[in-house]
């Protein structure tokens, strides 16, 4: 079976790009947006019908990156590289020798001025690697900022014509191209190489291969609740039956491919880590508590588990599970053994809704996904207080120490969280951050 690509760009660059990966062995479907803020929306909507997505930029990456779950369907960018405007630019000297590259402006300038290279001549004096300027700037940026690229381009361009300052702007973005050209303001455009095109999907598709190789890995989920928990597994209560009802129907739902087996104190459900995956939001929710819970009113323990085997899946659902009833929150236990969680609240909404309500618009200043917010916020609640370090938020949510660091520094930026203090370990080494976590504390209302 060919694996499905999402290629996620605008319509200028589709002709170029299936050209190129013409020989792969992939089915490629275009999927195209028109402004950075369609983009959310766009992968909401298409998440579920492929195997993985290319994406033509690193901007536009960063932007999906910020709306999707922290572990989700594989995904690559065409970036821009220096040889690729290295080219461009001797195309245009080769037309008119008398160019001025100091008047030539390129759109990340028109976007960011003041930061990196302001004119050709500069870029090419300097000789900064793009790629990597790019996907550092990326990061840095709030949401918003990325999301209004074109408009901030299209306007900082006007102004420079009127100024006299420029005579052509060469351009990355392909949405700012075709908002320049509309525009009237003279421009080109930088197409990415064949070479590299085909190198991006090539790996790509090596994403997609291992992940499915890791989704295939067997899951088991644990499922106990205080009113099944003495129970003989032969018996058949109202709050039994209700529950088996409920998980049947959760299956059909969300086509998990169950196999429900009654167990001491609740139940066993046999799937797939692939299944899990996509049932939690890559670990950030558990909409099967939700489900039961609201069509019962039945307070359930549940755990998730993934192994080399059943064997150690069922170990560690039981894990997960035991955790579970400790906090009345839901936990995994991934195949190395790591405990991933708080999932969800309970009684809360597959999304966490409930358990914050301002997550989303909390997400959006920051420029962080909502689930994101909501799993920070467990994490403040599991340790009782509203200040944490990076290290505690990073064992807490199983991501990385770098990745911990970028929330964080979100939310600082944002205006959602401060630095209280500065803790000097009794090693040498730099001092440890504690960031207060000031959302919390604003009963609904952020600034």
């Amino acid at each position: 079976m060919r694996d499905k690509i999402g290629l996620i760009g605008t319509e200028l660059l589709f002709p170029h790009i299936l050209q190129a990966a013409d020989g792969l062995d992939c089915d490629i479907t275009p999927l195209e947006y028109r402004r950075m803020s369609d983009l959310p929306e766009l992968y909401r909507n298409q998440r579920d019908q492929f195997d993985g997505f290319v994406i033509t930029g690193n901007i536009a990456k960063e932007v999906v990156l910020r709306c999707r779950g922290d572990d989700d369907k594989p995904l690559h960018s065409i970036s821009g590289l220096s040889v690729e405007y290295y080219q461009e630019f001797f195309r245009l000297i080769n037309e008119d020798r008398s160019i001025d590259f100091s008047r030539v402006k390129l759109d990340s300038s028109l976007w960011l001025p003041g930061r990196g290279p302001q004119s050709v001549a500069e870029f090419l004096q300097r000789r900064l690697p793009i790629e990597k300027m790019q996907v550092k700037v990326a990061r840095d940026l709030p949401l918003d900022q990325l999301e209004r690229a074109d408009q901030i381009i299209l306007d900082n361009a006007r102004r420079a014509l009127d100024r006299g300052e420029m005579d052509l702007v060469v351009c990355r973005f392909s949405t700012a191209y075709q908002v320049l050209q509309q525009a009237g303001i003279p421009c080109t455009f930088v197409y990415p190489d064949p070479d590299n095109i085909v190198d991006t999907l090539t790996l790509l598709l090596q994403d997609i291969k291992l992940d499915r190789l890791n989704g295939s890995l067997p899951a088991v989920i644990f499922l106990s609740a205080p009113s099944l928990r003495d129970d003989p597994i032969s018996d058949v209560s109202a709050d039994s039956v209700g529950v088996q009802k409920c998980l049947l129907e959760f299956d059909q739902e969300y086509t998990a491919g169950f196999l429900i087996k009654r167990a001491a104190g609740g139940f066993e459900i046999y799937t797939t880590q692939q299944a899990v995956r996509r049932i939690t939001r890559g670990f950030s929710s558990c909409p099967l508590h939700k489900y039961i819970y609201s069509r019962l009113g039945l307070e359930i323990h549940v755990g998730y588990g993934i192994g080399r085997d059943v064997m150690r899946a069922r170990s560690n659902a039981v894990d997960a599970c035991a955790a579970s009833r400790r906090d009345d929150h839901s936990y995994a236990v991934l195949q190395d053994g790591n405990l991933v969680g708080p999932l969800d609240l309970p009684g809360a909404p597959a999304t966490g809704g409930d358990a914050l309500p301002q997550a989303a618009k909390i997400a959006e200043i920051a420029g962080l996904s909502a689930s994101t917010i909501q799993r920070i916020a467990s994490v403040s609640r599991l340790l009782g207080s509203p200040e944490l370090t990076t290290q505690e938020l990073a064992n807490a949510m199983q991501v990385t120490v770098a990745n911990a660091n970028r929330f964080l520094n979100a939310l600082v930026k944002s205006g959602q969280a401060h630095i209280a203090i500065e803790k000097r370990s009794a090693s040498k080494g730099r001092p440890r951050k504690v960031y207060h976590l000031d959302f919390l504390e604003r009963k609904g209302e952020t600034h």
